[in-house]
């Protein structure tokens, strides 16, 4: 799993979390299917329309 910050490369995806947090807390909503964050809640709400197969 690749930090799309920083590009750092980890072993799972719960250590890729938790690396994510130390860029600070400006992200504040995060999807709990694939956990990547995003600042505003509807942001997350758009992203995850990807897994629920509603986007186009």
């Amino acid at each position: 799993y690749k930090c799309p910050e920083c590009g750092k490369s980890v072993r799972n995806k719960g250590s890729l979390v938790q690396h994510q947090k130390t860029h600070g807390r400006k992200k504040l909503h995060q999807c709990k299917v694939c956990g990547k964050m995003f600042k505003k809640k509807i942001f997350l709400i758009r992203h995850q329309r990807i897994h629920s197969g509603e986007w186009p």
